[in-house]
């Protein structure tokens, strides 16, 4: 090898991954270190807050990484236990596989968990299969989570969901319960479309 070629070499091997392009494939989602809300709710996700009447998500100071994590938590209105969640809707994807990790803090009254949930779509909007995984262990410290699941043939666009989930010997939420997310990230194999939305 000639000492132009040696030094090409070298560059790629000690040059750093940009973070959309580490190992692993590219992060495709939007926001998730939740360093940025448009008041009580992450910029570019949804929340089920009703403005003026009922705040279940809201930025938190507890984090992982950074200066801030979202919380999803479970309130009383008018007689019924609304838990808090976010979702981020219509990212494009393709391809056979995908990663999504990150961290969960989760206070639990009664065996409520945190959720995580992405719903796969194909072209016409409709459903071709989902992931899911319970985040059930309570702490006062952050614990790290990671679950790889194959893309459905079909799927074009995908949507991510967070929340909380009552217990299974229960059946309903229970008032005091909550969860925090940070430091989300969603990896895909090669390159894929940019992600679509706000």
């Amino acid at each position: 090898m000639n000492r132009l070629g040696l030094v090409f070499a070298l560059l790629l091997l000690f040059t750093p991954a940009s973070p959309g392009q580490r190992a692993g494939g590219r992060d495709i989602l939007k926001n998730g270190d939740f360093e940025r809300f448009n008041g009580d709710t992450p910029t570019g996700w949804e929340s089920t807050n009703i403005p003026t009447m009922l705040t279940v998500v809201s930025r938190s100071a507890t984090s992982q990484g950074g200066k801030s994590s979202v919380k999803c938590e479970v309130k009383d209105f008018y007689g019924t236990k609304m838990g808090g969640m976010v979702c981020l809707k219509d990212l494009n994807v393709e391809g056979s596989s995908l990663t999504v990790k990150g961290f969960y803090l989760l206070h639990s009254v009664g065996k409520d968990a945190g959720f995580l949930s992405i719903s796969f779509k194909n072209a016409q909007g409709s459903s071709v299969g989902s992931i899911e995984e319970y985040l059930s262990k309570s702490s006062g410290e952050f614990i790290r989570f990671a679950k790889t699941g194959p893309i459905p043939d079909g799927t074009t666009k995908l949507d991510v969901q967070l929340t909380l989930l009552a217990g299974v010997d229960s059946g309903n939420l229970h008032e005091g319960s909550y969860v925090l997310f940070d430091t989300m990230e969603l990896h895909v194999p090669g390159d894929q479309a940019e992600p679509t939305g706000p």
